[in-house]
């Protein structure tokens, strides 16, 4: 971590790349990083393989899959071919184009070393922020009281990262909800989850079958993006009076409004749900009183903790900026301070202090024309805390 008080002179400046250089440099530098480092197999498009083409693809496919310990399935989730496809072409025993599956897998093969190498360089960049430390409290409480829980916290701010631990920690059941789901589909991904994997079709008995796995259990039940489904969260309500486990929902201030049953004098959903929002804890730098009324989404100690977590050094002013970036509502939180910082790094591989100039670029190479606007925000309310600061001292 850079100490604010060693002056700027004292700090090695950034190697390869300088504040002077702008966005579309950054862009080129990346692209040819990224050539560099995956060093990807190249294949011919227009003419077939060759036998010892494709041989090198299953021999490179089976030892990354070893070294990472991946299981075939996964990989069958993230390409156009299903499990007994990759095995069969594995064999030499595909009758399809075997081509074609030589050159999908090549490429998945390219794009996890991509992100291996990732996760690698710019490190886990977990931290233990009062928000995350809110979720937990809340989830522990609904677990100890037995009752729902519905999360709400702005996007970027760790939310899932804390629920996957809590999963872990609590041997609870995780799903994530996707856009349209409907309430035949949660309870389908709720099974699934609970490994079971027979045929169902109605939506009475996914929740019998649901039931009969949760019932006594006490595991926790994570809905994660739970406003994706909308008014179907109605068919956890059953499930959780039935086996008596706690549930919790997280996601945006949608929720709220989907399982608010108060209005029709009924209520049972809502007295059932104990209510965490990060906002009525904490307030965005641009929002009316920019923080004033209370403390803002992120300290800047937290953020500070965050680049000592990705073992990065930031200077003064860019670890200013990346904090008023963190606490601007609607722009991705800590998620946007870790992939402007990542853009800065995979640019620059050898700078050992990111600037606020790079900060400006890599915001930049980011979002375009809108990283002004972003910029001319956090400058506003940089200016503004500082007006504070001076009017308060006197």
């Amino acid at each position: 971590m850079h100490n604010e008080n060693e002056p700027a002179d004292n700090a090695p400046p950034p190697a390869e790349i300088d504040a002077t250089q702008g966005a579309r440099e950054i862009l080129d530098q990346l692209n040819q990083q990224q050539r560099i480092t995956n060093g990807a197999r190249m294949l011919p498009d227009n003419t077939p393989l060759t036998d010892d083409e494709t041989h090198d693809v299953i021999d490179a496919f089976a030892e990354h899959l070893d070294l990472r310990g991946i299981p075939r399935a996964k990989v069958a989730k993230e390409i156009p071919y299903s499990a007994a496809v990759i095995s069969a072409w594995e064999k030499r025993k595909y009758r399809g184009d075997s081509d074609a599956v030589t050159r999908e897998i090549n490429l998945w093969i390219d794009r996890d070393k991509a992100r291996a190498q990732a996760m690698q360089q710019h490190g886990g960049g977990e931290i233990r922020t009062t928000i995350a430390q809110d979720i937990r409290t809340f989830c522990r409480r609904a677990d100890a009281q037995c009752m729902m829980l519905a999360i709400v916290s702005p996007s970027g701010t760790g939310k899932t990262m804390v629920l996957r631990a809590l999963e872990r920690e609590m041997n609870g059941v995780f799903v994530t909800c996707t856009d349209g789901m409907t309430s035949r589909d949660l309870l389908l991904a709720i099974a699934r989850a609970l490994r079971y994997e027979k045929a169902i079709t109605t939506r009475g008995e996914l929740t019998r079958v649901i039931i009969a796995k949760l019932k006594d259990t006490r595991r926790v039940l994570f809905i994660d993006e739970a406003q994706l489904a909308g008014k179907h969260l109605g068919c956890l309500r059953s499930i959780h009076d039935q086996a008596q486990v706690p549930i919790v929902m997280a996601g945006t201030a949608e929720i709220i409004s989907a399982i608010d049953d108060s209005k029709n004098g009924d209520g049972q959903f809502m007295s059932r749900t104990m209510r965490y929002s990060a906002t009525e804890y904490a307030r965005f730098s641009d929002g009316p009183d920019g923080g004033a009324g209370g403390r803002l989404l992120f300290s800047i100690d937290e953020i500070r903790a965050f680049f000592a977590s990705m073992k990065i050094r930031v200077d003064r002013d860019g670890t200013r900026m990346l904090h008023m970036l963190a606490c601007l509502d609607k722009k991705g939180a800590l998620r946007a301070v870790r992939k402007t910082i990542e853009t800065i790094l995979d640019a620059c591989p050898g700078t050992t202090l990111i600037t606020r100039d790079l900060v400006l670029l890599g915001l930049q190479s980011l979002w375009g024309a809108e990283a002004m606007v972003i910029q001319d925000q956090v400058d506003r309310r940089m200016e503004a805390m500082e007006s504070d600061a001076v009017a308060k001292a006197g």
